[in-house]
C-alpha cells in the first residue's frame, strides 16, 4: 500500500508473502482420520460436508470430456473440495488433542455447514473455518488458544496476550462495515482485562481478489506474483479506508492483518494454495508495539511452513 499506515511483516519487511504448495493425495489420505476424529469429538463425521468431498474428487478423474460444461462444473467442484479438505486437515494437524467445549461447538458449526460454500458466500460455517484456521496459525507459532471466550481468538504466551478478531468478507462493500464491528469487538472484550490486551483484526478478503488466472500457470512463482498483485490492487482501492480505520482503533489494535487465498492450478497439473498476508498498522503507533507487532506477525507468518 503505497504510503497508508505501517506496514509490517516478517523480519521487520514491509510487506510478508507466503506461499504454500501441496498434492491432493496426501491431504486425501488424512481424511480418513480427520473423519474420525470428528466423530470422536461427537460429531456427524459421515454426514458432513467433508464426507462428501471424496465423490465429488472420483467424479472428475471419471468425466469423460473434462473440457466440457460439465467437465468444467465437476472441475470446479474438484478444485474446492481439495481446498475444503486441506482447510480441515490443517485444523485437525493443530488442535487433534483440543478437548474444550468451546472448540468442539465452533468445530461442530465448520462440519455442519454446506456443501462448496462459495468464498463469497454468507455461511456461518466459513466465517468459523476462518477463525480456526487463524487459531491453528497462531498455535503453531507457539501460542496457547483460549476457546472459552467469546473473543474470535484469544491467544497468549510468555510474552503477550492476544485478542483477534476475525471477519471474512462477502464483498468489498462490507470491508468498512466488518473492520468497525472487529475493532468495537475487541475494544469491548478487552476493557477490564487486568493485563495488556495486544488486539488485532482479521479480515479475510479472499472474495474481493480480481484479476488471478486459476488455471494453466506456468509457474509457482507467476501464482506467487498473481496473489500478490490481487491484494497489492485491493489495498489500493481501500487504501484510505484503511488509514482511518487503524488509526480510529489504534487504542485497542496493533493494526490489521489482511489475508487473500486463491487456488491456482500450473501447467503440470499441481493445486497450489497461495496465501498472502498484508499486515497494516497505524501510523501513530509507538516504536515499541510496533516492534511487538513484528514479532507477532513474524511468527504467524512462518507457521504456515508447520501446517502444510
Amino acid at each position: 500500500m503505497q504510503n497508508t499506515g505501517r506496514q509490517s511483516g516478517e523480519t521487520n519487511s514491509r510487506t510478508t508473502t507466503e506461499m504454500k504448495v501441496f498434492a491432493g493425495e496426501p491431504i486425501l489420505k488424512e481424511m480418513p482420520c480427520v473423519l474420525e476424529w470428528l466423530k470422536e469429538k461427537g460429531l456427524n463425521a459421515l454426514n458432513s460436508r467433508y464426507s462428501r468431498y471424496e465423490k465429488d474428487i472420483d467424479q472428475f478423474f471419471s468425466c469423460a470430456d473434462p473440457a466440457s460444461a460439465d467437465g468444467r462444473a465437476k472441475f470446479d467442484k474438484l478444485t474446492n473440495s481439495y481446498i475444503e479438505c486441506l482447510n480441515i486437515v490443517l485444523i485437525h494437524r493443530a488442535f487433534r488433542d483440543e478437548a474444550s467445549q468451546g472448540f468442539v461447538d465452533r468445530l461442530s458449526k465448520v462440519a455442519d455447514g454446506q456443501i462448496h460454500p462459495d468464498a463469497s458466500s454468507a455461511g456461518s460455517s466459513r466465517d468459523y473455518l476462518f477463525e480456526l484456521l487463524i487459531a491453528a496459525r497462531m498455535s503453531m507459532s507457539g501460542y496457547k488458544i483460549d476457546f472459552n471466550k467469546v473473543t474470535d481468538v484469544i491467544a497468549e504466551n510468555d510474552e503477550f496476550l492476544i485478542f483477534g478478531e476475525c471477519k471474512r468478507l462477502s464483498s468489498e462493500k462490507k470491508f468498512e462495515e466488518n473492520f468497525k464491528k472487529a475493532g468495537k469487538q475487541i475494544a469491548t472484550q478487552a476493557e477490564g482485562v487486568p493485563q495488556r490486551v495486544y488486539g488485532l483484526v482479521f479480515l479475510d478478503v479472499s472474495s474481493c481478489l480480481d484479476g488471478i488466472p486459476k488455471t494453466e500457470l506456468p509457474c509457482v512463482e507467476v501464482a506467487q506474483q498473481a496473489i500478490h498483485e490481487s491484494v497489492e490492487a485491493f489495498v489500493a482501492r481501500n487504501s484510505l479506508k484503511i488509514e482511518q480505520l487503524a488509526e480510529r482503533f489504534s487504542r485497542v489494535s496493533l493494526g490489521v492483518c489482511l489475508i487473500g487465498q486463491a487456488p491456482l492450478w500450473t501447467k503440470d497439473g499441481t493445486l497450489h494454495m497461495t496465501t498472502r498476508t498484508r499486515v497494516v498498522a497505524p501510523l501513530s503507533l509507538a516504536d515499541e508495539d510496533f516492534g511487538s507487532l513484528n514479532k507477532i506477525m513474524g511468527r504467524f507468518a512462518s507457521s504456515m511452513q508447520s501446517l502444510v
